[in-house]
């Protein structure tokens, strides 16, 4: 016969098996469910970082074995046991005379009050309630030791004096009833009031303290006041020097030109590069002097860099450059009347100047110099870039002078004239050398417009009487006008070097001895080999070493006729050649 139970048994497997086999076959696509794990944990519920093995209340996040144990009647460390060593656990004493203070070997730590206890320790006779730390002893005979400090009132335990009833602290001779009361926290005359509460407190011993009416933390070095502690309204600092502004003080930034000193420096308000003087006019500084109150060393005392587009010292210009600041063709000698007609040479020679140097320039100091002679400019003489001034030996000649000089007289039959940086004439700026021009009374040597070049000033060959007229003269010329052009047959560059390419260039290259290349800077002027003679004389074919190799002249024994090969040239060409050394040679 079967069980009960076994029939039970085997009907709940049936269902089982009825339920695993239950699969629609008429979906191919149904699968049997795979089964998903169960998290069974542990788990940390209350987020404290302890699970439930640990945490004898997961749903306290403030009850842990890590937690801290205080009196709250809950066992917060998870100890097994409330407030057992509870970090503000009260010490209590056992007082059996009932006089608020317990023995101290009485003493146990709890969260609840004991009965019988208190809170204070230090009872020396727990049977007597007359004996305690806060007894009085103001008997000086009787020898008992009410107050449990050690001493007895009739006693004198420091060596001040005073018995231990007569003070108030009878362990340390300093303090006493005769003591006088200091800044230290300790009441030393035992009246009972310590260091600010007394009125005989040795205000030396204080320390002083500032008025901050602004709060801003910085006090009033003007109003101050003695006191042991820091008293209300009172900062021990003393550099604020506007009390009654709390944006004004050593700890802000200084905003110039706002009529305060913000940071409380030395600094001017009105000076922000600190070089002594104000600013010229800024919010609400006026009057000062400094053109650029950012910049130190610009102002009134400081010196003016020459023509680099600032105004260093403030006087409303760039500085010119001096003298000494000047190179060579810096300044060009652009027109000069050696022998004027209409009055004496004494007071009717002049030179005219051109300035070369991209700036302006002032003239103080300049040396003049001739083959006999030397002159200087005394006193300020500006001009800008591209203008010119007339320098003469006299202002009662024909021409109004920027300057005069003395001292110089130019030689009217062939001179030089140099300007220099200083007598010495160590450093020259520009010299032209007429001693080959024939001068004519009454008419001015002339620069031509076209060669106003320092790198081609100096050849005399550029320059031409002038045809010019200036008021009140019937003498030629254009002092401190623009100069006119030289009329030339023919020029270097546009007539003469094509001759010297077909002719010469094969031989007097780029390289070695004389070059024809590029040739008029290496034969106007320019001595032969033998330093006898220029290869190219102005206005004189018979003097040049050159022509009289080229047989346009014979006047010199120059050796084997030139150019070797190709030649000679043709008589169009020599002709060309003799014309162009006729008229100055130019360039």
């Amino acid at each position: 016969m079967i069980s009960t139970t076994r029939l039970s048994l085997l009907s709940a497997l049936a269902v089982l098996g009825v339920s695993c086999g239950d699969k629609d076959v008429s979906n191919p696509d149904d699968s049997e469910d795979t089964a998903q794990p169960e998290d069974t944990g542990p788990w940390d519920l209350d987020g404290d970082g302890y699970d439930g093995t640990e945490d004898c209340d997961d749903d306290n996040p403030d009850v842990n074995p890590g937690a801290t144990e205080v009196c709250d009647d809950i066992d917060n460390d998870c100890s097994g046991e409330a407030d057992d060593d509870a970090v503000d656990a009260v010490t209590w004493y056992t007082d059996e005379d009932g006089d608020t203070y317990g023995d101290d070997e009485t003493a146990v730590v709890s969260c609840d009050q004991p009965d019988g206890t208190v809170d204070q320790g230090g009872d020396c006779d727990d049977e007597d309630e007359a004996y305690n730390p806060g007894a009085v002893e103001d008997n000086c005979t009787d020898p008992n030791d009410y107050n449990c400090d050690g001493s007895v009132g009739y006693a004198d335990n420091d060596g001040d004096g005073y018995a231990a009833c007569e003070e108030c602290n009878d362990g340390d001779k300093e303090i006493s009833p005769d003591a006088t009361e200091v800044c230290d926290d300790v009441d030393n005359d035992c009246d009972g009031k310590t260091d600010d509460e007394d009125d005989s407190l040795d205000k030396s011993t204080a320390a002083i303290w500032y008025e901050d009416i602004d709060h801003d933390q910085f006090g009033n070095a003007d109003s101050t006041t003695l006191a042991c502690d820091q008293p209300d309204g009172y900062v021990p600092d003393d550099t604020d020097c506007l009390d009654t502004n709390e944006d004004v003080n050593p700890g802000e930034s200084e905003v110039y030109y706002n009529g305060l000193n913000d940071d409380c420096d030395a600094d001017d308000d009105c000076d922000q590069d600190g070089d002594g003087e104000d600013v010229i006019s800024e919010g609400s500084c006026t009057g000062g002097l400094d053109c650029d109150d950012t910049n130190k060393d610009w102002n009134t005392s400081a010196t003016d860099v020459p023509q680099n587009g600032d105004d260093e010292d403030c006087d409303g210009e760039d500085a010119p450059y001096g003298v000494s600041d000047l190179s060579e063709g810096d300044l060009i000698i652009t027109e000069f009347m050696p022998d004027p007609k209409n009055v004496n040479d004494s007071v009717g020679e002049w030179i005219e100047i051109y300035n070369n140097s991209g700036g302006r320039v002032d003239l103080d100091g300049l040396y003049i110099a001739d083959d006999s002679g030397t002159a200087s400019i005394s006193g300020s003489l500006i001009f800008g870039d591209g203008d010119l001034v007339v320098l003469a030996n006299s202002s009662s000649g024909d021409v109004t002078p920027d300057a005069t000089y003395s001292g110089l007289s130019l030689n009217n039959s062939g001179d030089s004239i140099g300007l220099y940086e200083s007598s010495s004439q160590n450093i020259r700026i520009d010299v032209i050398d007429y001693s080959d021009y024939d001068v004519n009374a009454g008419v001015s040597v002339n620069l031509s417009t076209d060669y106003i070049d320092p790198d081609l000033s100096d050849w005399i060959g550029h320059f031409c009487d002038s045809s010019s007229s200036w008021s009140g003269t019937s003498d030629k010329g254009s002092p401190g006008d623009t100069n006119e052009a030289c009329s030339y047959t023919y020029t270097h560059d546009n007539d003469i070097q094509s001759i010297w390419n077909s002719y010469c260039t094969g031989c007097h290259g780029s390289s070695g001895g004389l070059s024809l290349s590029s040739a008029w800077g290496n034969i106007a002027g320019v001595d032969n080999k033998n330093g006898t003679h220029p290869l190219v004389a102005p206005w004189d074919v018979d003097a040049g070493y050159l022509p009289n190799k080229l047989r346009i002249s014979t006047a010199i024994s120059s050796g084997t006729q030139m150019p070797k090969s190709g030649g000679p040239m043709t008589s169009t060409e020599l002709a060309k050649i003799e014309t162009w050394i006729e008229e100055g040679a130019p360039k």
